[in-house]
């Protein structure tokens, strides 16, 4: 009887904790066990797609990481194609050959030409580049905000959750921002 009497006062203890503690509960007629359990399978379900978003995340990071890069080497390789094709230029400016003839008009209008669409597409380059690292920065603070309020971990309550989510949808209504710093 002194352990029915017991379990009794622990139950009414749990259905005054959820009426005092969970907004909104009980949302449903039900006993404060079932309703414990409910809102147990509800917050374990939150946590498990909130890892999922923070791994899709993390891809996200990676594949951005790849593209950065990807187009640091582009423009790289577009800057030594320019400084060669100025290179050229200079030379044929300077070599004492007879200009005016045709040929030397197109191959110079040709060089000119192949500058003018390898400038553009540097510059063109250094924009995505700029849009890759503003990207990259934005996730990298937000997998950076999540881990340092939670310390790796999600606590039992669902602030954390709620702070996760909304540090997530958020982020998904932000415009993309320029970067700081970074290549020029």
């Amino acid at each position: 009887m002194l352990e029915r009497t017991r379990l009794s006062s622990q139950i009414d203890t749990l259905a005054n904790f959820i009426r005092r503690e969970v907004p909104g509960e009980p949302s449903q007629s039900e006993g404060a066990v079932d309703c414990a359990m409910r809102i147990i399978r509800t917050q374990q379900a939150t946590i498990a797609d909130l890892q999922g978003q923070v791994e899709a995340w993390h891809k996200r990071v990676q594949e951005a990481d790849e593209a950065y890069y990807a187009v640091g080497e582009l423009n790289d390789a577009l800057q030594q194609r320019v400084a060669q094709l100025e290179g050229e230029l200079k030379r044929y400016a300077g070599c004492g050959h007879d200009h005016s003839t045709a040929w030397w008009q197109l191959r110079c209008e040709d060089m000119e030409n192949d500058k003018v669409i390898l400038q553009r597409h540097l510059r063109e380059s250094a924009e995505q580049l700029g849009k890759l690292q503003a990207d990259h920065a934005r996730v990298l603070g937000l997998l950076n905000g999540i881990l340092k309020r939670n310390q790796g971990g999600f606590e039992k309550d669902d602030s954390d959750i709620r702070l996760a989510v909304n540090i997530l949808k958020e982020a998904a209504s932000l415009p993309v921002q320029p970067a700081q710093g970074g290549a020029k």
